[in-house]
């Protein structure tokens, strides 16, 4: 099974391997038809392209040295001290603010206790008052 599968293999490698070689006998039997002019433009378009490619591909170099560089000064950001200064400020600041907070909290809580507080003074006044006022009314009909 494997025998056969690896012979049927090899001969669509071989038939596609000729057709190959048919094309570029035709491509050959084309270029050798062509009348001067015409192989002339033929091979300046081909040194064209030659060009293009090169250039193509020094481009594609750059970009990979672009991209390197990149990720280079990424990682460099990562690790820089001021960046870990500023997230370390961040998070101070971000725990003042909640300390901040707490804090009001707190502070409305004793301002509230303050407002009970003389809130119970002035009843306890206004209720001395008024027992002075009873003993008093009750001393005067005696």
């Amino acid at each position: 099974m494997l025998f056969l599968e690896k012979s049927r293999k090899l001969e669509e490698y071989h038939k596609i391997e000729s057709e190959m070689n048919k094309i570029y006998q035709s491509l050959e039997q084309k270029l050798n038809d062509l009348d001067p002019e015409q192989r002339s433009e033929y091979d300046i378009l081909r040194e064209e392209n030659q060009k293009y490619m090169s250039n193509v591909q020094d481009l594609r170099d750059e970009v990979s040295r672009i991209n390197a560089d990149i990720i280079e000064g990424e990682n460099l950001l990562k690790n820089n001290q001021q960046k870990k200064e500023v997230h370390r400020l961040k998070d101070q600041i971000n725990q003042l603010l909640r300390r901040k907070d707490e804090l009001e909290l707190q502070t409305n809580e004793v301002n509230n206790i303050n407002l009970i507080y003389h809130i119970n003074n002035i009843n306890l006044i206004i209720l001395i008052n008024h027992i002075n006022n009873v003993n008093l009314i009750s001393l005067d009909s005696v």
